[in-house]
């Protein structure tokens, strides 16, 4: 029996660069005020003999939300700049067989 245990911890210090369209060659910066943090744990089983294995995880372990960028792109059309935001928490059960 293996037992595998795994911990991410990833911090990002991001300024995000957005156009304000056509007629504006330079950019401006947007700034998010604050580091991203992101931690993930996995804990993983498998035993070569049966071929079974069993993993549980959850990735944003402390659901941290961030602005993950900033698109101008639909200023014109809309009048605002739009942003995609990361992931929420997610958490799970992996069940595998090797044959």
């Amino acid at each position: 029996m293996n037992i595998t245990l795994g911990i991410r911890y990833i911090e990002d210090d991001k300024t995000f660069q957005w156009f304000n369209g056509p007629r504006v060659a330079a950019s401006r910066p947007f700034a998010t005020d604050e580091a991203q943090n992101r931690t993930d744990f996995r804990v993983h089983l498998s035993s070569l003999s049966t071929g079974l294995s069993l993993s549980v995880f959850v990735n944003n372990a402390f659901d941290q939300r961030y602005a993950n960028g900033v698109n101008g792109i639909a200023r014109d059309t809309l009048g605002t700049s739009f942003s995609s935001i990361t992931a929420p928490r997610v958490w799970g059960l992996e069940i595998g067989y090797d044959f």
